[in-house]
């Protein structure tokens, strides 16, 4: 998808896709702000992009569902390493634009004398002078992927999330279980009312830029106790 679209309620597995730059199953470059909702219910398993997104590459909000069920995310890759879901989010820049500084001139005939209205008064016109440069702030584009499990629902991760450095968010809602297993790099989280599980008898450093914890959440991990 590259303009306003709506993709809605997609229910079905994405399985062993191919793309040869960005977002093996699912390519979606429209920013935040255009009227773009992606829903998928279903597994992703074994898609391949060349450069990210091994299942999804998103420029704008995800939404995943694993509505009374469990879905899986699994042997996805992009690059040649691990990596299901990417989100193109982008930072605050600025550019700048020439502004033009107008003025009122009197309209002159042939003569170079004023020309007069109905009433005798002279008549004017805008005219440019000159330009102004001003420097225009283009805000940041922070997309959101949506885990949501409803119902008791559960998201079993296997790869990774990855993005554009702290212009992502990871929001894990609805009640169920985030089964993740895999990092979320760079990416600003938060569980919402909702169980992570870490536990695959494995000690792994999770490095997110940002971790909130909301409502009634709850979190299983392993633990090295020496």
């Amino acid at each position: 998808n590259t303009g306003r679209a709506l993709l809605n309620n997609v229910q079905g597995d994405f399985i062993s896709n191919t793309a040869g730059k960005n977002g093996g199953a699912i390519y979606n470059d429209s920013v935040k702000g255009d009227t773009v909702t992606v829903n998928i219910d279903g597994n992703l398993l074994n898609n391949t992009a060349g450069e990210h997104g091994g299942a999804i590459y998103s420029a704008s909000d995800i939404n995943l569902n694993a509505n009374g069920h469990k879905n899986i995310i699994k042997g996805n890759t992009a690059g040649g390493a691990q990596e299901a879901v990417y989100m193109a989010g982008v930072p605050e820049s600025s550019h700048e634009v020439q502004v033009p500084i107008t003025e009122q001139q009197p309209i002159l005939d042939e003569n170079q004398q004023p020309v007069l209205d109905e009433n005798n008064n002279p008549t004017y016109q805008e005219v440019i002078t000159g330009y102004d440069t001003q420097t225009v702030v283009d805000p940041a584009v922070i997309p959101n992927l949506n885990l949501k499990t409803d119902n008791g629902g559960e998201w079993e991760i296997h790869d990774q999330i990855n993005g554009t450095d702290a212009h992502f968010n990871v929001n894990m809602t609805g009640g169920g279980t985030v089964s993740l297993f895999n990092d979320i790099n760079g990416g600003n989280v938060t569980l919402d009312a909702t169980k992570l599980n870490t536990v695959n008898n494995k000690i792994h450093t999770y490095n997110v830029n940002e971790f909130t914890v909301k409502g009634d959440s709850s979190m299983a991990v392993d633990v090295d106790i020496k």
